[in-house]
């Protein structure tokens, strides 16, 4: 892991880093008025002793006394990152000198996607230690009902607050841990498609800028369950490497492989009613690890399955897909047919398939140890623990399924394109990751 170096951004990181808001401002702003984009949840300062300090919201609107307040739709409490919401924002920020961002991960994701669409600069405040997308120029938005990540645009500035980091509820910190879980096991994903030929963007060199071995990780986690500011700011700093490499690949693939694929596709099945990402990403890397270890063990590199032609693979889909909407199931299928068709046109070469094991096992986390860290942060491991939990029977549908939401190649695609069986797999890994305390 190395340190950020010529950022495409400013990056103001300290405990008091939200008094320099004007100046930030100032530097990057246009003429023209300050909007200031949030959302209706509750953010605070930490004070001291950990006490509730001052209302961010209020003291940010005393440091800009002449912004304008917009508030993000929202749908059941939560903002939906749709084209509606972004019309909206839009709307409220055209003619803007500055757009100033308050919030965490969608709130960041949507004044990304308005900046990139109107020119006006945008002064990201992060408000908590949650996902790794602050530091990248991409956003993920909701496509007919699916998880797609789209390109946005990089703040102009990020500003990390270490007492805001600290005032987030716990459950945010855990959260963004669980992100960096999910980059014990991302990376090998990255890696599989460019060894099948459907990525050739891998780098390793990229990887190397954020993989962080689960050691370091559990000094982190140790100090997340008191929202110690130190360990908040260290957990931020992981995660703003992890952005940056994402902007460098100009995908999000370095950090986001079937652990994130299954995190969307629960997403998408509850609505409305989901928990936090970076938790769910967290389960399941756990689970995500467990298939790993077994497929390799058990693959055959010489072995090609005869891939059925694209009407019955689509309606293999489609009954896979039965609880998500037609529509989205639609978009599921346009986006997922890239893979069986480039695997037709061009199969791997089995030496490098055989070659699989020990490149991979550069980026593969223990099941263990990274069970271990997100325990030692009192961070869910199990879908049951998540809020709201996942049933038994959601999880793992979401598990086996996780690879028909889009054209990214993971691991459960090289077992079902080499004849393995993948029902018996995920059944084995959340068996396998349920003897190291997650799973179900």
């Amino acid at each position: 892991m190395t340190s950020p170096t010529d950022l495409p951004f400013e990056l103001v990181d300290s405990p008091l880093a939200l008094e320099l808001l004007p100046d930030t401002v100032a530097r990057h702003a246009k003429p023209g008025p300050v909007v200031v984009l949030t959302d209706s949840t509750a953010k605070f300062l930490a004070g001291p002793q950990g006490l509730a300090g001052d209302n961010l919201i209020d003291r940010v609107l005393a440091l800009l006394p002449q912004a304008n307040l917009t508030m993000a739709a929202a749908s059941g409490g939560q903002v939906l990152l749709n084209k509606e919401t972004v019309a909206a924002a839009v709307a409220a920020t055209v003619g803007a000198g500055c757009l100033v961002t308050l919030g965490s991960g969608t709130v960041t994701d949507l004044g990304k996607l308005v900046s990139h669409e109107t020119g006006v600069p945008l002064v990201a405040v992060q408000t908590a230690a949650s996902v790794n997308g602050f530091s990248d120029d991409l956003s993920v938005i909701l496509r007919d009902g699916a998880k797609r990540t789209v390109a946005s645009t990089y703040p102009a500035a990020l500003l990390i607050d270490h007492r805001a980091l600290a005032g987030a509820p716990v459950a945010l910190g855990r959260a963004g841990l669980g992100e960096c879980v999910g980059a014990l096991v991302a990376p090998a994903d990255w890696l599989l498609a460019a060894v099948v030929g459907a990525d050739p963007t891998y780098d390793p060199e990229i990887v190397s800028s954020y993989h962080t071995p689960a050691s370091e990780l559990m000094t982190i986690a140790l100090g997340i369950g008191g929202r110690q500011q130190m360990a908040l700011a260290g957990l931020a700093r992981l995660l703003t490497l992890a952005g940056l490499a994402m902007g460098r690949a100009g995908r999000t693939a370095p950090l986001s492989g079937t652990e994130h694929a299954v995190s969307h596709l629960l997403d998408m099945a509850a609505g409305n009613e989901h928990g936090l990402h970076g938790s769910q990403v967290g389960v399941a890397a756990i689970v995500a690890a467990c298939i790993w270890e077994l497929a390799l063990d058990r693959l055959d590199a010489e072995r090609a399955a005869g891939i059925p032609d694209d009407p019955a693979i689509a309606g293999s889909l489609v009954a896979a897909l039965t609880r998500l909407d037609p529509e989205t199931i639609d978009e599921c299928w346009s986006d997922y047919k890239v893979k069986p068709a480039l695997w037709r046109a061009t199969p791997p070469d089995p030496a490098a398939l055989a070659s699989l094991p020990e490149q991979a096992s550069l980026w593969l986390g223990a099941p263990a140890e990274m069970t271990a860290v997100l325990a030692a942060a009192g961070a869910p491991t199990r879908f049951s623990e998540l809020d709201p939990p996942v049933d038994a029977n959601t999880a793992r549908w979401a598990v086996a399924n996780a690879h028909l939401l889009r054209s990214r190649f993971t691991i459960l695609d090289l077992v079902v394109f080499t004849g393995g069986n993948s029902e018996q797999l995920v059944g084995d890994a959340l068996d396998r990751a349920a003897e190291l305390g997650g799973g179900l």
